[in-house]
């Protein structure tokens, strides 16, 4: 969707309060203003805080952060000179503590910032510990000062003099968040008692360790800066979350939309934290703004169901998930027995999503009512599954056969030269891959797939590449319009259901961590193309809508894990879908551990590269009774051999027998 919810410019985030184009009405949302420190670094900004504050604190790429909570203050450090480049990272790789490092008069300058939870007097608060290290390289002493903002509280008092070859560190200290309270901040003499940068790093490390460590452990990948990205955004999403509301930014979009939400619960169900599930159930539940999100609301209540076998408490929402269901039918008043004209994706239009959203929303509306017992209402949504379905696919039939195309169009009335995605950069091209959810997420629920709308699956991401040959690089869709999105690895996704792009989702993700991090691991809605930056690697001019943006990232982890594993809703478990090639050549190794499955219970696979043909899979975990299939797409129409399971060649698997816990693979040519 092109999702420009909050028009704002690149140094300051600003809700309009009149509409603007591209802005919709139901999207303006009041953001104070704030820019950065230094304007050298432009509007690389990202955020640091705690699980679940109110306004975490967005942090620059010049070691500036900006407090909002009712300080609407920004906070630096006169040390920072704007150097030639800088590097600009999370701590250990993936923690939320953001360093600053540049080089100044010999010496390497970090600038650390974090958050951490702190109790004062009985009252919660963030509070934002920052250390300056000076680092002495040279053969002379040097005197640099942090030269600290008015309002930072120091911890230290550490010499600005630094003889060559030491280091020396400042630290300091501020309030941020009252987790939405509004008693007294904390006195200067109280921040500074609460304990030094050391404690409460140490506090902050192990609390978000804690977290990762009830989620899948993703311990080996062939470039690690994927395991980085996989981290760091699970952290972001619930710096993000105020409260029990799963909102998708906070440098925009600083708010709850019912989809984004939706998509950020389901794939933190598909990661097995299910920590504050039921609150963050109910709260979505409260949510009815856009009409696919009702459509499909079906499925995080199936995939908490299935992941957990909590029927109970499913059971007692049920009448709100089948309202949101059986709107389905009374929207469905379009030309031909469609889906009704809606602006899901900010302009108006018979849009494929909305119609393959209801689809989906059929499909795990019908795993529900079968679980929980109301075979009434399994039958009405079989039906209505059925008869959507054949509409579709005969209004498809007809619109490709009169426009002469291949492609799946955005608008199922309008070839694409005729409707909002005639721009070759306008992402929306793709928006049925990824935001109607029914392609690969349909197939992993059992959906009856059939006619147009499957068989052209494949054509249509040819069809959206070959249009931007020449116009943007390989492996990103474009942006609103323009030269991508956080979308991008999302876009992906339903080439697992395919054949020729089943690995499209990792490439795209990798493209996103080659060329458009707006913060380390962070990404705007719609993204610039890239310009020169003080911050070494390639980084974009700039964006609009959030950075970082948890719905954009949430497809990018359920893109990057369902490509590795995935579960479908009988219990089958489908390894390696989306597993490049090049992952698999002889040493390489692919391997995690603690993926939920159904009964509460959790695997482990690894799969490693034995010689340029041979590929083994090992399961770890609780893999009886399962049906496993090594589904690598190197293995279509590639098989040799399999040391057990049995072969389909033609689809690239092998089929586990249940309880078998390994399987080598010898494929007839290196792939």
């Amino acid at each position: 969707m092109n999702r420009v919810r909050i028009c704002f410019s690149l140094l300051a985030v600003v809700c309009t309060l009149t509409m603007l184009p591209g802005c919709n009405a139901t999207e303006k949302t009041p953001v104070a203003v704030y820019t950065p420190a230094s304007s050298g670094n432009g509007p690389f900004s990202g955020i640091i805080g705690w699980e679940a504050d109110k306004d975490a604190v967005i942090a620059f790429s010049d070691g500036s952060y900006y407090i909002r909570d009712g300080k609407n203050t920004t906070y630096s450090f006169g040390i920072f000179d704007n150097p030639a480049s800088l590097k600009w990272y999370n701590s250990e790789g993936y923690l939320p503590c953001l360093v600053t490092e540049f080089e100044r008069q010999d010496a390497t300058i970090r600038i650390m910032n974090f958050g951490d939870r702190i109790t004062v007097h009985g009252k919660d608060y963030v509070a934002i510990f920052s250390r300056v290290i000076v680092e002495n390289h040279s053969s002379t002493i040097l005197d640099l000062s942090p030269r600290p903002s008015p309002g930072l509280v120091a911890l230290t008092n550490n010499s600005v003099t630094v003889a060559p070859g030491q280091a020396v560190t400042h630290d300091f200290v501020v309030g941020a968040d009252r987790f939405g309270q509004s008693y007294p901040w904390p006195s200067d003499t109280d921040l500074a008692g609460a304990g030094g940068w050391e404690l409460h790093y140490t506090h902050m490390k192990d609390y978000w360790n804690a977290r990762l460590k009830g989620i899948v452990d993703i311990s080996q990948l062939p470039d690690h800066r994927l395991i980085n990205a996989y981290k760091a955004g699970f952290i972001y999403t619930h710096i993000i979350r105020d409260g029990n509301n799963l909102n998708p930014g906070e440098n925009g979009y600083d708010m709850v939309f019912d989809h984004d939400s939706l998509g950020i619960l389901t794939t933190l169900f598909s990661l097995g934290d299910f920590t504050d599930a039921k609150a963050l159930l109910s709260a979505l539940q409260a949510q009815t703004q856009y009409d696919d999100a009702r459509y499909k609301n079906s499925w995080v209540w199936a995939l908490y169901l299935l992941k957990t076998g909590d029927k109970d408490f499913v059971a007692r929402n049920f009448a709100q998930i089948e309202t949101n269901t059986h709107q389905i039918e009374l929207d469905r008043n379009g030309p031909d027995g469609l889906m009704k004209k809606t602006n899901d994706i900010d302009a108006n239009g018979y849009w494929l999503i909305d119609n393959t959203s209801a689809l989906f929303g059929l499909t795990t509306y019908t795993y529900l009512a079968n679980q929980l017992g109301h075979p009434d209402e399994a039958i009405w949504a079989s039906d209505l599954y059925t008869s959507l379905l054949h509409s579709v696919n005969k209004k498809l039939a007809q619109t490709m056969s009169q426009a002469g195309i291949d492609y799946l169009p955005c608008d199922i009335t309008a070839p694409n030269t005729d409707n909002r995605c005639r721009d070759p950069k306008d992402a929306n091209w793709a928006s049925m891959l990824l935001f109607g959810r029914w392609f690969w997420e349909g197939y992993l629920w059992g959906a009856n797939q059939n006619g147009p709308l499957i068989d052209s699956l494949d054509t249509t991401y040819t069809y959206g590449f070959k249009r931007l040959e020449g116009i943007l690089p390989a492996h990103t869709y474009g942006g609103y319009p323009g030269y991508s999105t956080t979308y991008n690895a999302g876009y992906g996704i339903s080439g697992l259901r395919g054949t020729l792009y089943r690995s499209e989702a990792i490439l795209d993700y990798l493209f996103m961590l080659d060329n458009t991090q707006n913060s380390p691991f962070g990404w705007w809605e719609n993204i610039e193309p890239p310009a020169p930056a003080v911050w070494e690697g390639i980084h974009p001019a700039g964006g609009t809508g959030a950075c970082p943006h948890m719905w954009g990232q949430s497809f990018a982890t359920a893109a990057l894990l369902d490509s590795l594993i995935v579960e479908t809703a009988d219990g089958s478990i489908l390894v390696g879908r989306g597993i490049p090639s090049t992952w698999i050549a002889a040493g390489q190794i692919i391997e995690l551990d603690n993926y939920p499955v159904s009964d509460n219970l959790r695997i482990g696979i690894r799969v490693e590269g034995i010689t340029d043909i041979q590929v083994r899979l090992a399961l770890t975990g609780a893999t009886n009774a399962r049906e496993v299939i090594f589904n690598l797409p190197a293995f279509i129409d590639n098989i040799a051999a399999a040391s057990t399971g049995t072969i389909d060649d033609t689809n690239g698997a092998v089929t586990l027998g249940k309880g078998e816990t390994t399987v080598t693979v010898t494929m007839k040519q290196r792939p």
